[in-house]
């Protein structure tokens, strides 16, 4: 007894000391990005809560890159940038609230002010809220939600019952103050509320905005939003978006209820209207994740491509292929691109012979689906196993005029060397890059005109004048905890000055950690704007394509500053969002070069244009002949 005793007072001891290390070690080396270099952190205050996906994008179309972030069905953010570094919430006033009738109405962290006498129904922390403020407020009605429903600690102001049909409807009736949490089991379906006729309309207030409904019968419904799109897809001047969203836990199938994306269209008075379903778009239970809009078969009309594998459950991925008045179709069972497996992919031209075609990569290995029209031809790349992929990048990092690519894996990279239209996998760390990462951007860091390499938490990784890289330790994570954050990295040029700045979102795996210990385990989302590394020159691009692929998705560019130096570009390279797109323009390092010889388009239609003499330092727009 003495033995076990001693035994188990060690390993108490022994619990003790390593906790107490781990401790230390989080104060040390807390898992926060180190930005080091020019770069100046921006006081912005982006939604953190819950977020899935950020990206840069044009959002209104005045030339100025704005900021974007997807958050599930929790408070979303889209911040209008002004071309020198300042950026304005306006994901309201643009229309693109989860639900329109009742913006702000999303998930959030705070409850709305309630200092007016009145009812008030709201989320927070994925709870739907009633509250009756002030004495003599009666709140009565009921709530038709899809699934099952917990009301903890009603009393008796509240009783649910589910019907045949699936749907829990919830009565409620309460004279005084009082306040209802219900749990429903998905948060994100459409929840139809009935009140009372004697309920007075103006002391009803919905969401963090507190606006007030126009009738006793309305509809709330989160839309667990996942990626979103971005292209001028109809032709009117302004950009469209398609927002995927989740599949309600791979329970979609089986829940009551109608479901779909959103493809917003937008009107030309301003606003978009939803043209899902009109347009022919199907949900088929798919819990959307990664989307992108790409010309497949160089029809001059944006097709789209959405993933929808979730894990150890079959979701074939979806090709919708847009024909006349707006309509699409799904095909891609037709062409074999309907894999129902948890992957990234990457629409490049492998083979520099005007279409496009697919890389995708999942758990088991990456494939390179070439576009022989009017079908793709598949060949396995490399074998590999991963848990995950988060994501490809891709950019013609070694200057040989066709595009290579980078997978990026938190359990092992893979560097794919495209080889005149052959793509070879090489070992990443054989040329200084690193072995794994969470997020991976081709950018020029220096504007030195070799491309530059950044991975978190490893940060940037510059390429030599040999083709190899070097760490710098710029913009890296320090903490051996990295394996326990979730992380976004964006790069563009927020402030129109040449250099590339860095929007860096952070979160915790598992989610549960944040929302039991926020203070210990925060969301973070950083702006740092960089100051300048050197005094290189440098352009950018904003490609100007006809109607239907206006941001001219596809379009290649050479860029010649003589002396044999030409470097490629697609457009679409420097996007740097996980499952979303949206960020077009293109960004050239031009070291000490005073002008570009030549510039050479090569847009998706197969026609070309070449620009002489361009004069640097600037932004220029191209518009096709």
């Amino acid at each position: 007894m003495k033995r076990v005793a001693r035994f188990a007072g060690r390993l108490a001891l022994l619990c003790l000391v390593t906790m107490a290390a781990l401790w230390a070690a989080w104060q040390l080396w807390p898992p926060k990005l180190q930005p080091g270099g020019p770069f100046d952190r921006v006081d912005i205050e982006l939604p953190a809560y819950e977020w899935y996906d950020a990206g840069a994008v044009d959002a209104n179309g005045d030339g100025k890159l704005d900021l974007l972030s997807i958050n599930h069905s929790h408070v979303q953010g889209l911040f209008l940038g002004d071309g020198a570094g300042g950026f304005k919430e306006s994901l309201d006033k643009l229309g693109l609230s989860q639900e329109p009738a009742f913006p702000g109405i999303e998930d959030s962290k705070e409850a709305p002010d309630r200092a007016a006498d009145g009812m008030y129904i709201f989320w927070q922390h994925g709870t739907l809220v009633l509250e009756s403020v002030g004495r003599h407020t009666p709140m009565s009605g009921y709530l038709d939600i899809p699934g099952e429903v917990s009301i903890p600690g009603t009393g008796r102001a509240a009783a649910a019952r589910m019907g045949n049909d699936g749907i829990t409807r919830v009565e409620f009736n309460s004279q005084d103050s009082t306040i209802l949490h219900l749990r429903p089991r998905a948060s994100s379906v459409p929840i139809h509320v009935r009140l009372s006729r004697e309920t007075d309309l103006d002391r009803v207030f919905i969401g963090r905005l507190r606006i007030q409904p126009t009738s006793y019968e309305f509809t709330i419904h989160l839309r667990d939003r996942h990626g979103a799109a971005w292209a001028d897809v109809n032709g009117d001047g302004h950009p469209d978006a398609y927002i995927t969203r989740g599949g309600l836990s791979g329970k979609m199938a089986s829940m009551p209820g109608r479901y779909s994306d959103e493809f917003l269209v937008s009107l030309v008075d301003g606003g978009y209207t939803e043209r899902a379903s009109e347009a022919g778009f199907q949900k088929k239970a798919c819990p959307g994740r990664q989307v992108a809009w790409v010309d497949y078969n160089n029809d001059g009309r944006l097709d789209l491509y959405i993933v929808c594998g979730r894990r150890g459950e079959a979701f074939p991925n979806q090709l919708y292929e847009q024909g006349p008045d707006l309509r699409f179709r799904d095909v891609a069972t037709e062409y074999g691109l309907d894999f129902p497996s948890l992957g990234a992919f990457a629409w490049i031209d492998v083979e520099q012979d005007g279409d496009q075609d697919l890389i995708w990569a999942d758990l088991e290995g990456i494939w390179l689906y070439r576009n022989e029209s009017p079908g793709f031809e598949a060949e396995q790349v490399q074998e590999w196993w991963v848990p995950y992929v988060h994501k490809i990048a891709c950019a013609d990092f070694d200057s040989d005029g066709d595009i290579d690519a980078l997978v990026a894996s938190a359990t092992g990279n893979a560097l794919l060397v495209n080889d005149s239209g052959r793509l070879l996998g090489e070992s990443p760390s054989s040329l200084g890059l690193p072995s794994r990462a969470k997020t991976a951007t081709w950018l020029d860091y220096d504007n030195d005109g070799l491309l530059d390499l950044y991975a978190w938490p490893q940060g940037i990784h510059l390429q030599q004048s040999d083709g190899n890289f070097k760490s710098t330790g710029i913009a890296r994570v320090r903490s051996p905890f990295w394996w326990f954050v979730n992380a976004r990295a964006i790069w563009f040029d927020a402030d129109t000055d040449g250099d590339q700045d860095l929007l860096v979102m952070q979160r915790f795996v598992p989610r549960q950690l944040q929302r039991a210990w926020p203070a210990a385990f925060p969301f973070s989302a950083d702006l740092y704007l960089n100051g300048g590394a050197t005094k290189n020159h440098w352009l950018q691009i904003d490609l100007i394509g006809p109607p239907g692929n206006a941001s001219a998705i596809g379009a290649t560019v050479a860029v010649s500053t003589g002396h044999g130096n030409l470097q490629t570009f697609q457009v679409g390279q420097f996007d740097g969002a996980h499952f979303s797109q949206g960020h077009h323009r293109l960004y050239v390092g031009l070291g000490k070069a005073e002008r570009v010889d030549t510039l050479t388009i090569r847009w998706p239609d197969g026609s070309r244009s070449v620009l002489e003499d361009v004069p640097v330092d600037r932004l220029i727009r191209v518009g096709a002949d």
